[in-house]
């Protein structure tokens, strides 16, 4: 075996691929995966009036989700379980998604306020 090469070798094996995506490739970019600050578009600020029902909206969400809860719990075929559960994991990614928003305006009304004294 000493200095026989195998069958399969290469004489000219190809050049390495550089790391990370090829130039051109804007997959990154279309998924939002390593979206920097400077690719963000300028965003209008919305007034916080405009959420003032946030709670009211994930009450009724968290309402729904019982409701969906008692009516699921009484299906017999395993699609009826399946869509009870695809129902209730979207409304706790709304809930979920409401309760951030809410957050951050919280947030950005009491830096706002801060800034202003």
């Amino acid at each position: 075996m000493g200095g026989r090469r195998s069958q399969f070798s290469n004489k000219n094996p190809t050049p390495k691929r550089s790391r990370g995506a090829q130039p051109g490739n804007l997959n990154a970019l279309k998924h939002g995966r390593y979206l920097t600050s400077d690719h963000l578009p300028d965003v209008m600020p919305l007034d916080p009036a405009h959420f003032s029902d946030l709670g009211k909206y994930i009450a009724m969400i968290k309402k729904f989700m019982q409701f969906t809860y008692d009516e699921g719990m009484h299906s017999t075929h395993l699609q009826e379980a399946r869509d009870t559960l695809q129902l209730l994991s979207l409304a706790g990614l709304s809930i979920s998604r409401l309760a951030n928003l809410q957050r951050r305006i919280k947030r950005q009304s009491a830096k706002a306020s801060s800034s202003s004294e």
